[in-house]
């Protein structure tokens, strides 16, 4: 059987002249790697295990006589006999995108790789070597993402070769390396197959993979949730904060991308073939960077200031009613991945203050700390387990801490690999509320120095930076003594002699205080 293709094309009008993997990119900190001392000097923070909330059915399912699957969802024949296949009683009951005209069949056999497709939702009779099953198609949940930020967010350095290789159907991209004007398949419009839903590139031996974290995210995300999801990534290298802001090039170009993959989307929506679930953003945040320092440097206001421009720009923008009920859909968060967890140079730690802030504060609800993960790798040595299978060539796990890094500056691919599967832990765990203890300590400023009591005269003041564990915590509150006032981000100014606290509170619960001696 041939199933008619989707024919939905779209122009992109884009000049997206330097997308991921700039190769004028200058490196991000100017350190060797091996040094761990150089590296980074705070130490890992213990991350407890997360609690699995409630998840999607892991589908494709074969009960008995019955079998289950998700739109775009792949099951070898073998799992359910040998024999001829034959396919009858193809009941469609969703749309050809676009279209109030029923999808052509359910579900589609690929002889070549002997494989049941799951083309349409509905029922069907699948008989194999004589054996019936009855089949049905439900529609998929699936959640859009889009990596932003510099040169780590775009992969530079990696190998599109050694990223995971994710189950057939689960995990798409549309990376930043493949857009132009001229090439509007880049991002999966009109360009599909019958082995994929057209409008989306595919994590797998279809789509060869990607340079980056795209891969790890996706492949843990539909561990976690058993979802489907899509990654777009429009990170530009040598990229800083004020140019992901409303009106700069960076934020006008990854709209339009966004925009974009959300109509064919929401197409994919309304014709019955998916439902939607998350859309988030994950920024790989860098505020003042040396060698594109052309905005001076920044004040912890003005820091705020970017940072809100950068996430209501995205959320207003990027709304969107996805299945035509009249509601639009909005981002859910936004993810903080910081250079300065590779970098020992102060200047890119400028924004901490801000990131730790704003990621755990009750202030901004939608914003969360995303990976620290590279911190802890370089200051402990420790690498996790390489459990996945590459789309081809081979990775080894790192025993040195020179070998996280490509060229100094930039991840070896089994590190990015790794840190995205990070970056989806803690999406998960943002998203879906995972309760978990919670822990809080202090240092001073940008630099590592805890900070268990303060002493202060009146009048001076101290930037505190709350580190919080875990650190997708986003609705602690910081409350301060009378005595003393606080200002964003976490500025501590003593007012009057005696003394003063610092409380931290969860939801009416106190976390933590902190002692304040004003002299």
């Amino acid at each position: 059987m041939k199933i008619k293709l989707l024919a939905l094309l779209l122009c992109l009008a884009l000049v997206l002249s330097c997308f991921a993997g700039c190769t004028q990119d200058t490196p991000d900190d100017g350190t060797a790697t091996g040094d761990t001392t150089s590296q980074g000097s705070e130490k890992p923070q213990d991350e407890p295990d997360p609690v699995p909330a409630p998840k999607e059915d892991r589908l494709p399912q074969v009960s008995g006589d019955q079998i289950r699957m998700y739109y775009d969802d792949c099951l070898a024949v073998s799992e359910l006999g040998d024999g001829a296949v034959e396919i009858t009683d193809q009941k469609p009951v969703s749309k050809k995108v676009g279209t109030d005209t029923a999808d052509d069949a359910v579900v589609y056999y690929d002889e070549t790789g002997k494989t049941l497709i799951a083309v349409g939702i509905g029922t069907a009779k699948v008989t194999i070597g004589g054996t019936a099953y009855q089949l049905s198609v439900e529609a998929a949940p699936i959640s859009l993402f889009m990596i932003t930020g510099h040169s780590i967010g775009a992969g530079q350095a990696g190998n599109a070769a050694q990223s995971i290789l994710c189950n057939a159907g689960q995990a798409y991209s549309s990376h930043g390396t493949k857009l132009s004007p001229r090439e509007p398949e880049g991002l999966g419009i009109g360009y599909g197959s019958q082995k994929k839903p057209d409008g989306i590139d595919a994590f797998t031996t279809l789509g060869a993979g990607t340079q980056g974290e795209g891969s790890g995210i996706a492949y843990k995300w539909n561990e976690l949730t058993g979802e489907k999801v899509w990654i777009l990534n429009t990170a530009v290298g040598g990229s800083c904060l004020p140019q992901w802001t409303p009106g700069q090039t960076y934020f006008v170009s990854a709209v339009k991308v966004f925009q974009y993959a959300q109509e064919v989307l929401a197409g994919e929506i309304k014709a019955g073939h998916y439902r939607l679930k998350d859309m988030a953003i994950i920024y790989h945040s860098a505020a003042n960077f040396g060698y594109n320092n052309n905005y001076g440097t920044y004040t912890q206001n003005e820091l705020k200031a970017w940072y809100d421009a950068m996430w209501n720009g995205f959320k207003q923008r990027l709304a969107k009613d996805m299945d035509g009920d009249g509601k639009k859909e909005e981002l859910s968060a936004l993810g903080f991945v910081p250079i300065w967890t590779v970098s020992s140079v102060t200047e890119y730690k400028h924004d901490k203050p801000a990131n730790y802030y704003m990621g755990s504060s009750k202030e901004y609800p939608d914003m969360f700390m995303a990976s620290l993960i590279t911190k802890e790798w370089i200051n402990s040595g420790g690498f996790p387990d390489i459990n996945y299978t590459t789309v081809k060539d081979p990775v080894v796990k790192p025993t040195a801490t020179s070998q996280l890094f490509a060229d100094g500056t930039h991840l070896t691919q089994v590190v990015y690999n790794a840190q995205g599967m990070d970056i989806a832990l803690n999406l998960y765990n943002h998203l879906r509320e995972v309760e978990q203890n919670v822990t809080v300590t202090f240092e001073k400023g940008v630099v590592s120095t805890p900070v268990k009591e303060l002493t202060l005269r009146v009048g001076e003041s101290v930037s505190l930076v709350p580190l919080v564990s875990p650190i997708t915590v986003d609705d602690l509150t910081y409350t301060v003594s009378d005595n003393l006032s606080i200002s964003y981000p976490m500025v501590i100014t003593a007012k009057a002699a005696g003394t003063g606290t610092l409380t931290v509170s969860q939801r009416g619960k106190v976390i933590t205080t902190l002692a304040v001696t004003i002299r």
